[in-house]
């Protein structure tokens, strides 16, 4: 498949297992281009206008009256809505040859974002996130939002057209129903699903769109899509996905990462986007993209821009302020370079002075009218030169005016112990004018100290650590010489110090073991010198110990964490945040050491900082409860877990306007499993399933099967023939999607018949061998052609004697092998 011809909604190529017809409906196929979720896209003819188009076709193993086909026609509708230079336009929809419906469509020439990225190419990444947000904008504009923004689904085309792709989850807002294009069930036969719990390479994990109970792609996610609360998505949920666009183009990485689908789902589910914030900050980007960036990754979804009009207004406008510096630094570079011109001239002047009257005089009238046009020239330039030099001294004095009033202003005791105190510092400080200032202020060592200060966290907010390293150094020497090695002042001068060697990393381990040496003194200084509960102390406890607990000294960090959240219980029971900030940094140390038990018993006393301080139903309490459960859950501490999530399906039931219970009973009912407590399982996903029954249809099928799948399991392990049998009913009445969901009921139709038969009750298995064998031929005749799983299921073992069973094996016969795609 050639890179500059495919469409962005599949990127990985697969033969067909029947190849279509190649002359259908007016367009000769030329070959496929790749295969994904519900379609295959061909490259076309189009016969009737002599262009090539893309024409995406239903899978064949989706029966053309199954619901997935007519979500498929949805697709199509809902982007033929969609007429925008951003979008790519639907020409057709039709039907093939064999009854399936495709849809013609722009064929997108380029790579998608996520190659260019890839590849480290070369382009205004600013411009091209400014046409997205444009795109979408447009789409919100309709009332329809995407669900799956991500750079894979982002066209670039050789003359830098851009192109937002794959529209197949886009949601049209405010219809009552959801009209969403939803993927038909996970299975496990199905090459575009990812299982939850599959180990998976990086670029999978982050990258493939996931289906079943969650839609989307978990990398890209916002916590109200990556957790299931459909109610909450709207166009801040796509604002969430451009945030992630935009921080993958300045870091290369995506928001959430991890090395499986569900890891990564987590971290999204719980809005854990500190690891990504950081590389953020370390990002060669200007301050205001980096701010833009963050705000539309705010787990606040009320934090975020309206919409995606909004956020290219603000692209625009930074783009705008980024084209008036550089015009003001154009204008400041000719200002120079004309007073330096000025002065060559007087100089030329001074020398030729006598040569020049000697000639005027010569020459008569006529020369001195030439003398006098040239001197009337040259007194018209120095005007111009003095001119530009007031307006560029005024400017100078205008910004030297505003550093002594920044120095003036500074207050170092209130930003001093905050590590990230640079960000409250705009890009509109005068930095050139500081250095200035600081260099004048020579003979004033306190207030160049102050000045270098300021410049030392200026610079880390601009991610120049060495300038920041060089200007905190300067800030040490000049506060210890004049106020001695254990001033508040120069401690708090060191620990920047510090907190800039750390950030500076890329100088290696001997920075980090520098940055921990001057960490350790200056704790143990403050120690010595200021009361045991100050702010300052508490600041040191808390960066050393996460300094300390990414490296070797795991031991050291929980000792020192025990130590900060022993200060805040007996001195700041009135500082809730200070509490927070000890007891998270203390529960982080103890789970990187896998001391589970500690890390449960401190995670309890956070969460009850939070519910004390902000309620249980505050979204941060739920988040933060939810992240400790899922760690304890990935720990196997499932029975602490269990605690959490019961704790979290309480206050949806006591207040469901919080959000929906869905994914909690999921997770406990996953963790009762795991206890063996299948009765009480058995409850929570039958509280499960009634809640899914107010979910939209096209949302409600794949879901209800996932969780009746785990009932009969849980009903077959209690050996339970009512509970197994009530189940299939109910599963049953839903719509069957594919052979793989034809073939599930007949497994569990056998299963239940051998429950029957060690109950001694011989009729009734048979009639439920009878039932089996009937699914199975439906899923025969739908394309089932698995004869391995087949002959080898352990559920249809009451059936391998019979000889209808024998039979339809025989009539599978072996596999036969796919048949190569159309040549391209």
């Amino acid at each position: 498949m050639s890179d500059l011809t495919r469409t962005a909604d599949f990127g990985h190529t697969v033969s067909p297992a029947v190849d279509p017809s190649p002359l259908v409906g007016g367009y000769e196929l030329l070959g496929e281009i790749g295969r994904g979720g519900m379609g295959v896209i061909y490259r076309a003819r189009d016969l009737a206008l002599g262009r090539e188009v893309a024409v995406k076709l239903l899978q064949e193993r989706y029966a053309p009256g199954s619901p997935t086909a007519r979500r498929f026609v949805d697709e199509a509708r809902i982007t033929a809505q969609l007429q925008h230079p951003g979008i790519p336009a639907v020409y057709r929809v039709g039907t093939w040859a064999d009854g399936r419906p495709f849809l013609a469509m722009k064929l997108v020439r380029g790579k998608t974002l996520d190659q260019l990225l890839t590849a480290n190419a070369e382009f205004d990444l600013l411009a091209v996130f400014e046409v997205i947000c444009h795109a979408v904008g447009y789409a919100h504009a309709q009332g329809v939002i995407h669900r799956d923004l991500k750079p894979a689904n982002v066209m670039v085309g050789g003359f830098g057209e851009v192109q937002v792709m794959d529209w197949g989850l886009a949601k049209v807002l405010g219809t009552g129903a959801d009209r969403s294009v939803e993927p038909a069930p996970r299975t496990v036969t199905d090459p575009d699903s990812t299982h939850a719990a599959e180990p998976m390479g990086r670029d999978e994990a982050t990258t493939r769109t996931v289906y079943g109970s969650i839609l989307g792609t978990p990398a890209y996610m916002p916590p109200e899509q990556a957790s299931g609360n459909t109610d909450r998505i709207d166009a801040r949920s796509d604002v969430f996905g451009l945030g992630g666009i935009l921080c993958a183009l300045l870091t290369g990485q995506p928001p959430h990462a991890g090395t499986t689908a569900e890891s990564v789902r987590v971290a999204a589910a719980s809005g854990d986007t500190a690891a990504a914030f950081a590389r953020l900050d370390a990002a060669s980007a200007s301050p205001d993209v980096i701010a833009l960036c963050k705000r539309c990754l705010s787990l606040d979804p009320a934090g975020r821009p309206e919409n995606a009009t909004a956020v290219a207004e603000a692209v625009a406008e930074i783009r705008r302020s980024a084209d008036e510096r550089a015009k003001a630094a154009e204008r400041d570079k000719l200002s120079a370079e004309m007073r330096a011109g000025e002065l060559r001239k007087r100089r030329r002047v001074l020398v030729w002075a006598g040569g020049v009257a000697f000639a005027v005089l010569l020459a008569g009238i006529a020369g001195t009218s030439v003398g006098l046009v040239r001197a009337d020239g040259e007194r018209r330039t120095a005007e111009l030169a003095r001119d530009a030099a007031t307006a560029a001294r005024r400017d100078a004095e205008g910004n030297e005016a505003v550093a002594l009033a920044a120095v003036r202003s500074f207050d170092p005791s209130a930003v001093g112990g905050q590590y990230k105190s640079y960000m409250s510092f705009g890009p509109s400080y005068p930095i050139a004018e500081l250095e200035r200032l600081a260099e004048r202020l020579a003979d004033e060592p306190l207030k160049e100290a102050r000045a270098r200060e300021m410049l030392g966290l200026l610079f880390l907010q601009m991610q120049d650590h060495e300038s920041s390293i060089r200007q905190h150094e300067r800030a040490v020497a000049l506060y210890d010489s004049s106020l001695g090695g254990d001033s508040p002042d120069t401690l708090r001068a060191r620990q920047q110090h510090a907190v800039a060697l750390y950030w500076g990393y890329q100088g290696g381990e001997t920075r980090i073991a520098e940055s921990k040496r001057i960490s350790r003194e200056v704790l143990t200084a403050r120690r010595r010198v200021l009361p045991t509960d100050h702010q300052d102390t508490l600041d040191s406890i808390d960066f050393l110990v996460g300094l300390l607990d990414v490296g070797d000294e795991k031991d050291e960090a929980i000792a020192l964490g025990e130590e900060g959240v022993a200060i805040c219980t007996r001195s700041r029971s009135d500082q809730p945040r200070e509490m927070v900030r000890a007891l998270d940094r203390l529960s982080a140390a103890y789970a990187r050491s896998n001391r589970w038990d500690e890390y449960a018993a401190t995670s309890d006393r956070l969460l009850e900082v939070y519910r004390t301080t902000l309620g249980r139903t505050h979204m941060q309490t739920r988040l933060k409860t939810s992240q400790i459960a899922r760690l304890l859950e990935a720990a196997k501490r499932h029975t602490a877990a269990l605690k959490h999530y019961d704790e979290l399906v309480t206050i949806t039931r006591l207040e469901p306007k919080v959000e929906p219970a869905d994914p909690y009973l999921n997770w406990k009912a996953s963790m009762l499993i795991a206890l063996n407590r299948d009765r009480d399982a058995i409850a929570a996903l039958d509280e499960w399933l009634a809640a899914i029954a107010l979910w939209s249809p096209t949302f409600r099928g794949s879901n209800a099967a996932q969780v009746l799948g785990l009932r009969f399991r849980a009903a077959l392990r209690l050996k339970d023939t009512g509970e197994c049998l009530k189940t299939v009913e109910r599963y049953e009445a839903l719509p069957p999607d594919g052979a793989k969901a034809l073939f599930d009921a007949a497994c569990w139709h056998g299963a239940t018949a051998q429950l029957l038969v060690a109950e001694g009750k011989s009729g009734d298995a048979a009639g439920e061998a009878d039932r089996a064998m009937a699914w199975l031929t439906k899923a025969a005749a739908a394309g089932y052609n698995d004869r391995k799983t087949l002959t080898n299921s352990d559920d249809l073992a009451q059936l391998r004697g019979r000889d209808d069973f024998k039979k339809l094996v025989a009539a599978l016969g072996e596999p036969s092998a796919p048949r190569p795609s159309p040549e391209k």
